[in-house]
């Protein structure tokens, strides 16, 4: 069930201590508060776990047999998928229990995704202004999503003058209704993007900044160790300008031009500077476009010192006890769940998650479009190479229409399946209206099948198209169309066939998702086995005219976090 990640977690902690698979060397040397822990989470016997996760008792059973006898593991929950609760810290804890009485902290193939972003290769300091900043200069707020709260709790907003830069708050913050309110109170918003977004419509001046190809820059994944240079390829357009350059213009109005006499080419030397990075240049970087790894081995605490003030992982935490909070590894319910709030699960029966799609991320590239085809059937030969050679596993073999099998039959001169043109030509000859409906050909006959791709799977690679069909008949598997030519109401919302049987919908149908603090309509509803019938998934991202699922989502934050609990919503899905 979403959001009992922290259940879940303790109970397959219980089974691994109560069966005696714990690593007790680690335990002793590295851990502090073990027998209290050992204490709480015999409280989560599998039977209790079974009801509140709907996870079986057996499936619990194998998950703590498996993960502690096959080790080291990594635990991943994506970026943070597991903190977008309100319980999100607390699940945390509980997860990251189970490394440290298994021993997978500090060692190859252990721990948890962590993201590099968190910890820079990067020479920081070169360039921030931190150091022109008072000491006890802190943050009005933890993080960006605190705004609307921090503004509206106040008649007369404290904030006058907002700058919002890399980032859509309209579309990726919680609770839209109350963003858009607290930017409404705001006197001065400045938006620095290269499009103009839900967030700019609401701000005073726009500045348009340069893509990616249109300055320098150094790319570092949050997911991995390598660094890559993208060197400035073509020239502005238009009154665009770097965020540098933007910065740079700024700081030369009010007064702080002695800090920017640097270009973004000599930034990036300066940042480069750092123990990770002092073996790589730019030269270098050009040379080697894919990139050079950083020298950090990327075994986070291979010296088994941990960031607490005992320097052990504290499974029992005098730091938390000591701000008022529980010092061990507890299950919190979401703040709004069936079993939080039983009166409005009544109205709002459906529990909704969101995610994003792998191919695009948050608002950007909305308009992006995976999947290919084949020219036609004449021109493929079927010889599955694509389908074989796909890291996705996104490629299929599916029989194809009559009028399929005929269709640019007179355009495959230069085909190479000459049995497949002359069997379309055969189709096309025949004194019928050809149906578009599958033929009921044998699964087994593959060179009578064409490919499909599916687009839930396929993240637009183009290696089918570009380097493996040997035959030149793959059409593009990525388009991104302009945003004024995408349409409208693109939003999705993905549902199990029982649920929209019991709802009296279909797949395709357009609906209407609500939950209590607003509604989207025109919702395109998806039908998929792959969801629990009690859940129902979309896309985070999507803009005011396609549908702005965080019209939904929920704005209270984790306890000690900077997170908000976007997937901690009840909704109710109803047609039209």
């Amino acid at each position: 069930r979403p959001g009992t990640d922290g259940a879940l977690a303790l109970g397959i902690a219980n089974e691994i201590i109560s069966k005696g698979l714990y690593d007790k060397d680690f335990v002793n040397n590295y851990v502090i508060g073990f027998e209290e822990y050992k204490q709480r989470v015999s409280e989560f016997d599998k039977q209790r776990v079974s009801k509140i996760t709907w996870v079986s008792v057996d499936t619990i059973e194998r998950i703590a047999k498996t993960f502690a006898t096959h080790g080291p593991a990594l635990i991943t929950t994506a970026p943070a998928g597991m903190n977008h609760y309100t319980n999100g810290n607390w699940s945390a804890r509980a997860v990251h229990s189970l490394l440290a009485i298994c021993g997978y902290l500090g060692v190859s193939g252990g721990g948890f995704q962590y993201l590099s972003s968190d910890n820079s290769p990067f020479n920081g300091l070169a360039v921030n202004l931190h150091a022109l900043l008072e000491d006890s200069t802190e943050p009005v707020v933890p993080s960006g999503t605190y705004i609307p709260e921090y503004v509206l709790s106040h008649q007369e907003s404290p904030l006058k003058v907002l700058v919002v830069q890399a980032a859509s708050p309209v579309t990726q913050w919680p609770n839209t209704k109350r963003t858009i309110e607290a930017f409404e109170k705001i006197p001065l918003k400045i938006c620095i993007d290269l499009e103009l977004t839900d967030t700019a419509k609401l701000c005073d001046i726009v500045l348009p900044a340069t893509f990616i190809f249109e300055h320098d820059n150094l790319i570092h994944s949050e997911l991995h160790r390598i660094v890559q240079f993208a060197p400035k390829i073509v020239e502005p357009r238009g009154e665009a300008k770097s965020e540098f350059d933007i910065w740079k213009g700024i700081a030369e109005r009010v007064g702080l031009e002695e800090y920017f006499q640097i270009s973004e080419l000599e930034a990036i030397k300066l940042v480069l500077d750092s123990e990770e990075c002092r073996h790589i240049s730019i030269e270098a970087l050009r040379a080697h476009p894919e990139g050079i790894r950083t020298s950090n081995q990327g075994i986070p605490f291979k010296n088994r010192k941990f960031n607490t003030s005992s320097g052990k992982v504290e499974l029992y935490s005098s730091e938390l006890e000591n701000l008022g909070y529980d010092p061990l590894p507890f299950y919190q319910e979401p703040l709004e769940s069936l079993v939080s709030k039983p009166l409005l699960y009544e109205k709002y029966p459906l529990t909704m998650i969101t995610g994003r799609l792998r191919e695009r991320l948050h608002s950007q590239y909305t308009t992006v479009k995976v999947g290919g085809t084949v020219k036609s059937f004449a021109y493929c030969t079927s010889c599955k190479k694509c389908i074989e050679e796909c890291p996705d596993e996104a490629i299929s073999l599916v029989q194809p229409s009559p009028h399929l099998m005929q269709k640019d039959v007179e355009l495959s001169g230069t085909s190479s399946a000459k049995l497949r043109i002359e069997l379309g030509a055969l189709v096309a000859g025949l004194a019928v209206t050809l149906p578009d409906e599958k033929l009921d050909i044998p699964v087994e006959m593959t060179s009578l099948m064409i490919p499909v791709w599916d687009a839930t799977k396929c993240i637009g690679c183009r290696e089918c198209q570009l380097d493996v069909c040997p035959y030149n008949v793959v059409t593009d598997t990525i388009q991104i169309p302009p945003k004024n030519m995408a349409g409208i109401h693109q939003t999705f919302l993905r549902m199990h066939p029982d649920t929209a049987s019991n709802l009296e919908l279909a797949d395709g149908d357009r609906v209407t998702v609500e939950s209590v603090r607003g509604k989207v309509e025109n919702v395109r509803l998806e039908l998929t086995e792959d969801v629990d019938p009690r859940v129902v998934w979309s896309s985070d991202g999507w803009w005011q005219d396609d549908g702005n699922i965080n019209l939904l989502t929920d704005d209270k934050h984790t306890a000690f976090g900077s997170t908000p609990g976007f997937n901690s919503v009840l909704v109710r899905v109803f047609k039209g």
